[in-house]
């Protein structure tokens, strides 16, 4: 051993071939994996070539068939081969219709595939040929073919195209070419070395056992053994030569178990989605997933867990691996507050983010579950959630005994897994929902179908019953129906319930705490109960349910069409539970299956009233009526019938009817088919030939006119024929004097100022009459055998032809009135029909229309009713109107029992402005006055003049609450004195006005009337004029008997004016020395039943009615005519002395006030410097021109004036 320690074996022969050997082997094998490269990667290209140009193919007949189904197995069986990495169809959009990577399906390729290369498709589009690529590092070809997927036979549609995207990966086949080629390398290399250690085997023969070593480890890496490994003995180079070995061994060895992994992930993901494609439930799909991951992918635990959403644990559904070494040991929850919830399965459903764990061990978040993974040997974990319709419903967990096991390609791969476990659950659940909902729809047809074919009210609730309990047997849900009867709930159906039950609550009343269903009816909403044991709508029937072991009980009031409620529809469970949103939109599907039912008895018992109702109407009418049925037996005759034919009621039902009606041709004598045969071919009415008569039983022979119409059942079936017919005999002989008449009609309406046609069935002009060629539409000539439809406008013709039809069908004149237009303008027509001829089997017949022109007419009632209805200088409604309308609203309040309200205003000092500035300005302002307050009202309220400057406001339809309504009438008056606050523009100048407003409210509980309403309102508009004007009041009860007062008061002013019953004193006025130097004149009222009235009562009165007027004129006239009397007989008559009296404003104002006061000096013989008039300091303020001007002219006359306050004190 000494010696070969001391042996170096680079001298000789041996170390050049060794140096010789590796460096070749260094040089060649690039040269050689090239070669070998180039040939797989032509290989692949055959593969794409071939199996790319078979799918479009078969793509594009699938498509065309219309079997995208078989065409989604084609891609998805290509996908299977594990060097397929990604295979798209993808439309003009560049969305994906279809991948193997079932999760991508809609949504867009390069949310999806961000590396995706677009230009490809849009040279193959622009192009529309095959396009096949290489990427940069060789490793994958990338292809893209055109195809045609549209429907054969669906021309209306636009040609659909796409693309078939193939992405081949080479670096699978490459790795392994590679590793082959490394593999005969150092096999060649180890039998050169060892045949170049042969040659000097001579010289260190007792080098030979390391060198066997190194043989056999050599030939373990060839066969795939990657763990062999040397340990050499021996000089220095041999050293070297274990340590290359070993490192290459190593790297090998590496190498090849990252490729194993990733082989099995690939074949993990493929079989998962083959048994997506093959298996059609959740539970199966659970199963096969987790043994795919087990078996194929290598994996020590695979489980599924579903989130229970009573306790929030995450419990097992599937597993497979360790279940018992582990998972039957651990518990695993979603709530983060406890330890069970902090785990990686519990964060990736709270997150819906998958959750990988490299070191499980080590680990914070082990906790709980450490010492059963050290156990069990699990070293890492990975957890991903899994959703179904985009709601997270659990995680796919798995498990390996490597740490560092989840690298980031390996995570990728299992996200991918995860979402095609999503997609895939999202359509067992869609597939699932569809057969719930078929199965409802089945169940919604045999009900309808019972309802339709006229079973049993109970027979059809216990089939709906039966058929909601099949829906919701999975969680032991039963149903019943109750009937509402007079505040009671009857039993209806409920055959999955104990019948004791169903017993017990039959008669309950119905009211606000009787468990679910009294309740459901009582409020006529629905009730969910979800623990009967602890509700308090059930606090009387706790035991009752508990005994039958009912739990919950969800009940909806079955409604009518109107809202009636006629019973409840209910479920019950044997457990707690809350109905979901999809559970109550089923049980509504039946609660109006319900509703149709219960209604459709209803409608047959009312059928059976109005079938009461006829017989009565048939019996009492003044024609005869016959029916017969489709075979043309009778089957009634009412009194007028058997009076006509001869026959009885009883005689005739079963008869055919040509037995019991026999007609004739009166003129031939020849027998006549009935009009009945003819109904029951068409379908249609049918009238009587003319010159028809009826044989009756007795030989009796009447001159009939009839008609026979079908009847028709709601289900478009011909169930019969009525036949109604009357006694022409009368007419018939009649007819012939009519026919003689003919001419001298015809010379008559020649000189008419009407005009006159005659139309037949189809409206064409066969004659027409009238001198008044000026009231045709067109020339007499031109209209004679053209029909209405050719000459007049569409729908005129078709007005007129709906008349004309009307007239041949029942035989009756009609009135319609019409308008043309004209030349000239519109001119309006009242027309009138009658029957000439007509033929009742076949609705042909002749019709004479009488034309009159009523434009002028119809333009005088138009102006009438505005006369009669509108102002006519504002155009708003006028008093007759508003009183029309607010007698309606007070209908309207008390049937509806809601609030209205009347404001009342008065525009204020607008007799100032009239008289000054004159009746055109005053007119100018009323009109803008109404047209702003029309603005401040909706559609429906009323705004109305009563005269001068008085409006009123009508609300409509307030709310009931009479504070609120309040509140919204003050505000339209608010919003009516803000409105007339802004400056008016009359005749260029600017003038401002306010208003006093009086509000009346009504309603119906206050049963108002029309006239009190208008007066109250008036009574409050008076109480704002009293506050200061412009102000807004409500009419309180007081007001009305203070205007009560007012208006007796204003009448018996009157009355004492015009009967000379007012007095006038004189007060002296003293100077300072004692001398009477005037006389101030009172006015005084003593009234016949009140005594003395004050003149701070009368006088406004007299100022707001107008008396002040002819009062003050009185109280001027008797005043000078006194002090002329004391004059005459030597009073008053010093020098100075003068008689003061009060003018008011009004009376200043009149325009002829100095001529009254000249005349009235010139008829006293008064000095004129004798007399005072005292006007106010607001006259003088208003107006101050005007007033200056007439001061002037009585000064020029003699006459004085003073300053006074009137209407204040005891003055006139």
């Amino acid at each position: 051993m000494n010696f070969l320690k001391n042996i170096s074996l680079s001298t000789g022969a041996f170390g050049l071939v060794l140096l010789l050997y590796v460096g070749s082997v260094v040089i060649l094998t690039p040269y050689q994996y090239r070669a070998l490269e180039v040939e797989v990667e032509s290989q692949g290209l055959d593969v794409v070539k071939r199996e790319m140009f078979r799918l479009q193919s078969v793509l594009e007949t699938e498509y065309r068939e219309g079997k995208p189904r078989h065409a989604e197995n084609q891609i998805l069986a290509l996908g299977l081969n594990g060097d397929v990495s990604n295979l798209l169809l993808l439309d003009r959009g560049h969305n994906i219709v279809f991948s193997i990577r079932l999760a991508w399906k809609g949504r867009g390729i390069k949310e999806v595939f961000p590396q995706f290369e677009a230009n490809l498709l849009e040279k193959a589009y622009l192009d529309n040929v095959a396009d096949i690529t290489f990427t940069s590092d060789r490793n994958r070809i990338s292809a893209v073919y055109p195809i045609d997927f549209s429907v054969v036979g669906d021309s209306l549609r636009e040609k659909e195209t796409g693309l078939l995207y193939l992405q081949y990966d080479l670096s699978r086949a490459k790795s392994a070419v590679w590793q082959r080629l490394i593999q005969e390398n150092i096999l060649s290399f180890l039998v050169s070395l060892i045949g170049s250690i042969l040659l000097v085997i001579f010289i260190h023969r007792m080098a030979s056992r390391p060198l066997q070593q190194l043989v056999v480890s050599s030939q373990g890496l060839a066969s795939g053994n990657f763990e062999s490994r040397v340990a050499l003995v021996g000089a220095r180079e041999l050293i070297q030569v274990e340590q290359a070995f070993n490192q290459m061994a190593g790297q090998l060895s590496e190498t090849h178990t990252a490729l194993t992994t990733k082989t099995a992930l690939y074949n993990v993901l493929s079989e998962t989605n083959q048994s997506i494609v093959r298996l059609r439930s959740a539970e199966e799909l659970y199963a096969e997933v987790c043994r795919i991951a087990v078996e194929l992918g290598g994996f020590k635990l695979a489980w599924i867990g579903l989130v229970d959403p009573s306790s929030g644990l995450i419990k097992p559904a599937v597993s497979q691996g360790l279940v018992e070494q582990y998972l039957s040991k651990i518990v695993v929850s979603v709530n983060p507050e406890i330890p069970e919830g902090r785990g990686a399965t519990g964060k990736a459903i709270r997150e819906n983010h998958h959750v990988v764990v490299n070191d499980f061990l080590q680990s914070t978040g082990a906790g709980v579950w450490r010492d059963a993974a050290q156990e069990a040997g699990i070293r890492s974990s990975g957890a991903f959630p899994i959703s179904a319709d985009g709601e997270v419903v659990g995680a796919f967990n798995v498990y390996a005994d490597s740490v560092d096991y989840f690298t980031q390609e390996v995570v990728e791969l299992l996200c991918e897994m995860a979402l095609d476990i999503s997609f895939a659950l999202t359509n067992y659940q869609r597939e699932a929902q569809r057969k719930r909902v078929e199965a409802i729809l089945s169940v919604q047809r045999k009900v309808l179908e019972m309802i339709a074919s006229g079973s049993s009210l109970k027979e059809t609730l216990e089939v709906l019953c039966r058929g909601i309990d099949s829906l919701i047997v999975d969680k032991g849900g039963i149903s019943s129906v109750l009937l509402l009867e007079k505040g009671k709930l009857m039993f209806g159906a409920g055959p999955s319930l104990p019948k004791a039950y169903n017993q017990a609550i039959h008669g309950i009343s119905i009211g606000p705490n009787v468990g679910s269903c009294g309740t459901a009816a009582f409020s006529g909403e629905r009730v969910i109960v979800s623990d009967i044991q602890t509700d308090l709508l059930w606090k009387d029937y706790r035991s009752l349910a508990k005994q039958h072991g009912l739990a919950a009980c969800w009940s909806t009031p079955v409604k009518s069409a109107d809202g009636a409620v006629l019973g409840t529809f209910a479920v019950y469970y044997p457990q707690r539970e809350m109905p979901s949103i999809k559970e109550l939109e089923m049980i509504d599907r039946f609660v109006h299956l319900c509703g149709l039912a219960i209604e459709r008895v209803y409608a047959v018992e009312q059928i059976k009233q109005r079938e009461e109702h006829l017989s009565v109407t048939l019996d009492s009418i003044g024609d005869a009526v016959i029916a017969v049925d489709v075979a043309g037996r009778v089957t009634r005759l009412n009194p007028v019938a058997e009076v006509l034919t001869g026959w009885c009621a009883e005689e005739a039902y079963g008869r055919p009817l040509y037995e019991v009606f026999h007609i004739i041709n009166t003129q031939t004598r020849i027998t006549l088919n009935n009009p009945v045969e003819k109904v029951i071919m068409s379908g249609k009415i049918m009238g009587l030939a003319n010159h028809t008569s009826l044989i009756s039983k007795d030989g009796t022979e009447y001159q009939i006119a009839d008609s026979a119409a079908p009847i028709v059942g709601e289900d478009g079936v011909l169930k019969g024929v009525i036949l109604v017919f009357h006694d022409v005999t009368k007419q018939y002989a009649l007819r012939e004097a009519l026919n003689a008449s003919h001419e001298r009609l015809s010379a008559f309406n020649a000189v008419l100022p009407d005009l006159g046609f005659v139309f037949d069935e189809k409206g064409t002009y066969l004659e027409i009459y009238g001198a008044e060629s000026g009231m045709l539409y067109s020339h007499r000539e031109s209209l004679l055998g053209k029909t209405v439809g050719e000459v007049t406008p569409a729908k005129m013709a078709e007005e007129m032809m709906t008349v004309i039809h009307k007239t041949l069908q029942t035989g009756k004149s009609q009135v319609v009135k019409y308008q043309l237009d004209f030349l000239g303008g519109w001119k309006h027509f009242e027309g009138r029909t009658a029957v000439l001829e007509r033929e009742a089997n076949t609705g042909t017949g002749k019709v004479t229309w009488m034309a009159r022109d009523i434009s002028e007419q119809k333009r005088a009632e138009e102006e009438i009713e505005q006369l009669a209805f509108y102002d006519p200088l504002t155009k708003l409604p006028n008093r007759r109107l508003l009183l029309d309308r607010l007698e309606h609203e007070v209908f309207v309040v008390k049937r509806h029992q809601c609030s209205a309200a009347l404001l009342f205003l008065d525009l204020d000092h607008f007799k100032t402005l009239n008289d000054s500035l004159g009746h055109s300005v005053g007119d100018s302002l009323l009109e803008q006055v109404g047209q702003r307050l029309s603005e401040q009202v909706r559609g429906e309220d009323t705004v109305a003049r009563l005269g001068g400057d008085e409006f009123v406001v009508l609300l409509s339809e307030l709310n009931t609450d009479q504070e609120v309504a309040a509140g919204q009438a003050r505000g339209v008056a608010e919003k009516m004195q803000t409105a007339l606050s802004a400056p008016f523009f009359l005749y260029e100048h600017e003038h401002h006005i306010s208003v006093s407003i009086g509000i009346s409210l009504f309603s119906g509980e206050s049963d108002p009337d029309e006239q009190d309403i208008l007066k109250h309102a008036d009574s409050a508009m008076y109480r704002s004029k009293e506050r200061g004007r412009n102000r807004i009041s409500f009419y309180r009860p007081d007001m009305q008997v203070a205007a009560d007062v007012r208006l007796r008061l204003e009448k018996d002013l009157r009355w004492a004016l015009r009967n000379d019953q007012l007095k006038l004193f004189y007060q002296p006025q003293i100077d300072q020395n004692g001398h009477c130097v005037g006389l101030e004149v009172l006015l005084r009222w003593e009234h016949s039943e009140w005594g003395e009235v004050s003149p701070v009562e009368f006088i406004p009165v007299a100022e707001e009615s107008g008396l002040i007027l002819p009062m003050g004129e009185w109280v001027l006239r008797k005043s000078c005519q006194q002090i002329n009397q004391w004059q005459e007989k030597g009073l008053f008559c010093q020098p100075g002395q003068h008689v003061a009296v009060n003018i008011s404003p009004k009376q200043f104002a009149q325009d002829d006030f100095i001529e009254q006061v000249i005349q009235i000096l010139d008829e006293t013989k008064l000095n004129p410097s004798m007399l005072f008039l005292e006007v106010t300091e607001s006259m003088v303020i208003d107006g101050i021109e005007e007033v200056i001007i007439k001061m002037e002219k009585l000064r020029e006359r003699g006459v004085r004036f003073s300053m006074d306050d009137f209407g204040t004190g005891y003055s006139s």
